[in-house]
């Protein structure tokens, strides 16, 4: 019973909160309680120090009451936190979308300002409806187009008749179903040319979506290709604190100072790079097409460089 009281007066504070359009007899209709109970626990609140406006028959607790401004205080970030966070923001490109949107969170409730933040106008605003809309598709289970889209292969705009199964924040890329094609593709949200629409149609092909991956090096493919790879501790701590690589993730081997680090990848170029920058410091102890391809690119090189 105590339990139920309480999960009506929190039911009760969350409809208030901010209330601008619900009356009494509204209220009293959803939570399923009399005017008694709801006069009863206004006064409650009252005593507990919310501050609660009356306009025009509208009861409202407004958010300058202290239990607010507590959260509010206890949940922000401290100077220092919005530097750090100022400064990684402006390392990310604008087509990563949670990054934009966080600079506008950033500048709205810290006042932290950023340059080139997108206007009404900005082809940016278009991406991030387009994002939205995307999201609100792929959560709905429906079919989407996409106008205008223009592809860097076929060098055409054409619109696009899709199942979207999966967005992509950096770079702002959304996973479909083509209907038209039968295949999954990626597509780059800033080509679409403009509103994305959702339509009444549902998912057919839904058996058909192929998961995507995103690699420890940033690449993306619907394909994961594993080696195991052999690290001195100089290249542990570097894919430790520039990968975010757990030690967890890490065995030991046999002399107890190297480690083995089994890794998944999409596509060699971003693990060529990291074992290439590495080669005194890294083996690859298993992954045969890897060390094909890495044999290759040391030939192409040297080749480039006019060595034997």
């Amino acid at each position: 019973m105590q339990n139920d009281i309480f999960a009506r007066q929190v039911r009760l504070l969350h409809l208030l909160t901010g209330n601008c359009s619900l009356g009494i007899d509204d209220i009293c209709a959803q939570l399923r309680f009399s005017q008694r109970t709801f006069y009863r626990y206004i006064r409650h609140f009252r005593a507990t120090g919310f501050h609660i406006s009356l306009n025009e028959g509208i009861y409202c607790i407004n958010l300058d009451s202290p239990l607010f401004t507590a959260v509010r205080e206890k949940s922000r970030f401290q100077p220092a936190q919005v530097a750090t966070i100022r400064r990684l923001l402006l390392k990310a490109g604008d087509q990563d979308l949670g990054a934009l949107r966080l600079r506008q969170h950033m500048e709205m409730v810290y006042g932290v300002e950023f340059d080139g933040l997108p206007s009404e106008r900005d082809p940016r605003q278009l991406l991030m409806s387009n994002a939205d809309t995307l999201a609100q598709a792929i959560a709905e289970h429906r079919q989407a187009l996409l106008p205008a889209y223009d592809s860097p292969h076929s060098h055409t705009l054409s619109d696009r008749l899709v199942e979207p199964y999966e967005l992509l924040e950096a770079p702002a890329s959304v996973r479909c179903y083509e209907v038209a094609t039968a295949q999954c593709k990626t597509f780059k949200i800033a080509r679409i040319g403009a509103p994305v629409k959702v339509l009444d149609q549902d998912w057919e092909h839904r058996s058909e979506h192929i998961n995507y991956h995103t690699d420890l090096f940033g690449f993306t493919g619907e394909h994961i290709h594993h080696v195991t790879l052999r690290l001195s501790p100089l290249a542990a701590r570097i894919l430790c604190e520039e990968y975010g690589v757990k030690e967890t993730q890490f065995a030991f081997d046999a002399d107890g100072v190297h480690r083995l680090f089994c890794v998944g990848v999409c596509e060699y170029q971003g693990l060529e790079r990291f074992v290439m920058g590495l080669l005194n410091d890294v083996e690859v102890v298993r992954g045969t097409d890897f060390l094909a391809h890495l044999r290759q690119s040391v030939r192409s090189g040297a080749k480039r460089l006019g060595l034997k």
